[in-house]
């Protein structure tokens, strides 16, 4: 990629007009919180705008600039991209396979082109993270972005970064930004007390303790940790050695009791693995850990509020903290308030009886459907090492999200090449990451998606 981001730098330098255009995920707007540093360090005026995808609606309404630069899109989109841009000066920093037609005015910066794999081994945050580097080596600091973007983008699928991933995470840690440490796999282990963190460990299932507040705390009291500690909730990073270790060694037996017997030998690998501390962020703040901080982003997003993460992954927490504080309660009201619907509805098997799934119409958001299917799986009456599927209406039609757990893809699972054909056979489009992806399907296509659906699944056993 090196004499592509040569080229980059060139045209950023001499660019008098700049507009930036991001995914508003995770990785999207970790990498538009990259170039915008960038920018601004070299002195440059720009716009930044965040969206859900480029598509020919949209793409008529991006603002002319000297340069537009992309990140974490714009390779599958490059036929709707040459239509409108074929005579401007374009960057395009993005990790998914490259589509469509290229044009002499195009640099496009992607992992595909020098056969590395945008799925695993770097993000849209880590493409971006290169040209930064590229354009001034002080700029190394901003790896620990670059970080946030991959885990953001479940990068770390199997409890690590690789390839490309794990080079950043090295710049990253020689900067003294990000630290990192073998550790119990928990979600929010820098700000939720360690009960919470294992009410909601679900991947694997731990039968007894995953979705359930009282298991959880029984199984603290069952190994004398204790959860406060001078009147203040512990949080997991806060747990001795020996605390994580007699925790590890009872999570992985009692996880070992409820998976395919085939798939036991790789529980441990996803109970233990690297976790990313933000070196430079408040201890117990939501930004501490590299997780943490990519769920505040993608929150944003979610929640029509993406101007607010790109703020936050510029850096300029103090001014937004308290508007982002806002939108995660938000956020985590419309979560507990789909779940209850949840509780009530619950799910159907498929016709084949190999997936589970739940259609909500307009009662859960579009925006939070994937987040729901993901949770549902493993409560009570759903089956752990089931695909979940969940449904919401959208304008367009019906969203689709699909989530399972990281073990299936042992078994050979791959739900967004599934999903991508499925959807397709319905009239609608798809695709995403083998253990949770999405699409749109056309209304009233539900039932026949979901057969199509699970014929694909099944033909990979």
């Amino acid at each position: 990629m090196k004499k592509q981001l040569g080229e980059a730098t060139q045209l950023v330098q001499k660019a008098k007009s700049i507009q930036v255009v991001t995914h508003l995920d995770a990785d999207g707007l970790s990498a538009g919180g990259i170039i915008s540093q960038v920018l601004e360090r070299a002195g440059k005026e720009y716009e930044i705008k965040a969206v859900p995808g480029i598509y020919p609606e949209n793409a008529d309404n991006l603002s002319s600039a000297d340069l537009t630069i992309f990140t974490d899109l714009g390779s599958g989109q490059l036929d709707i991209l040459h239509k409108n841009f074929s005579n401007s000066d374009v960057i395009v920093l993005d990790h998914h396979q490259p589509h469509g037609q290229t044009w002499s005015k195009l640099i496009q910066v992607n992992p595909h082109l020098i056969g590395k794999d945008g799925s695993r081994e770097i993000s849209g945050a880590g493409v971006a993270y290169h040209l930064a580097v590229e354009m001034c080596s002080e700029n190394v600091d901003l790896s620990q972005l670059a970080v946030v973007g991959a885990v953001g983008d479940i990068q770390n699928f199997w409890g690590k970064l690789e390839g490309m991933n794990a080079e950043i995470l090295d710049d990253a840690m020689e900067a003294g930004v990000v630290s990192m440490e073998k550790d119990l796999l928990f979600f929010g282990r820098h700000t939720r007390p360690i009960f919470k963190t294992l009410q909601y460990f679900t991947d694997p299932y731990v039968p007894g303790v995953s979705n359930s507040e009282s298991g959880a705390i029984a199984l603290l009291d069952m190994l004398n940790i204790p959860f406060k500690e001078n009147g203040t909730w512990r949080t997991p990073s806060e747990l001795k050695e020996s605390e994580k270790q007699a925790l590890a060694d009872e999570l992985i037996h009692r996880a070992m009791q409820d998976v395919p017997k085939e798939l036991l030998s790789y529980i441990p690998g996803i109970v233990i693995g690297e976790q990313y501390t933000l070196e430079k962020e408040e201890p117990r703040s939501d930004f501490r850990g590299a997780s943490e901080f990519s769920t505040c982003l993608n929150a944003t997003g979610r929640n029509d509020r993406p101007e607010i993460g790109l703020e936050i992954a510029k850096g300029n927490k103090k001014d937004y903290k308290a508007e982002l504080m806002r939108i995660l309660a938000t956020h985590r009201r419309n979560i507990a308030k789909s779940l209850r619907i949840m509780e009530e509805r619950g799910t159907v098997l498929g016709p084949k009886k190999h997936i589970q799934w739940f259609n909500a119409g307009d009662d859960i958001s579009a925006k939070i459907i994937g987040t729901i299917a993901g949770m549902t799986l493993g409560s009570e009456g759903t089956d752990p090492y089931r695909p979940m599927v969940g449904m919401a209406s959208v304008e367009t039609g019906t969203k689709v999200s699909a989530r399972c757990s990281r073990l299936l893809v042992l078994k050979g699972i791959d739900m967004a090449s599934a999903l991508r054909v499925a959807a397709a056979k319905v009239g609608g489009t798809g695709g995403g990451h083998m253990v949770a992806c999405g699409g749109s399907i056309p209304a009233g296509q539900e039932e026949k998606f979901i057969a199509e659906f699970e014929k694909e699944l099944l033909k990979k056993k």
